[in-house]
């Protein structure tokens, strides 16, 4: 497979979808121009939803820096956080380079399928550990 190009036309289009009334039929026309720009839903429903990603990701972050304090010994706690931030920034930051690859060759379709499949590997791999440490 070629990678896709991008013409003048497409962006041309993308630009018009933006810059539309904010309604459903912008949305539409931002997927037939093989994009979806996220503010396609408006302003305030993207900063609204924003907002709760960010009330979730620090809500998650104290817990998660909780549970590897407690269960690791002070001897190898800071190994701990290391390798805890390691899989979440560092490992966690492959996932753009990812996504990007699989939407130069393919659409977001297969993107989908691959980040699934990606989800049900983690998910195998967390309850095959599991299983092991009991």
């Amino acid at each position: 497979m070629r990678p896709r190009t991008w013409d003048t036309t497409t962006f041309a289009t993308m630009r018009r979808c933006i810059t539309a009334t904010p309604s459903l039929p912008r949305v539409r026309c931002c997927r037939n121009a093989r994009a979806v720009p996220a503010v396609a839903v408006g302003v305030v429903p993207f900063l609204a939803i924003a907002l709760c990603l960010g009330v979730a990701l620090f809500t998650i972050q104290p817990l998660q820096q909780a549970t590897v304090a407690s269960y690791s010994s002070p001897e190898t706690r800071g190994l701990s956080f290391g390798y805890t931030y390691l899989a979440i920034f560092g490992i966690g930051a492959l996932g753009a380079g990812l996504a990007g690859t699989v939407l130069t060759y393919a659409d977001v379709n297969v993107l989908f399928v691959v980040l699934a499949v990606i989800a049900i590997l983690g998910s195998v791999l967390a309850f095959g550990v599991r299983q092991i440490g009991r």
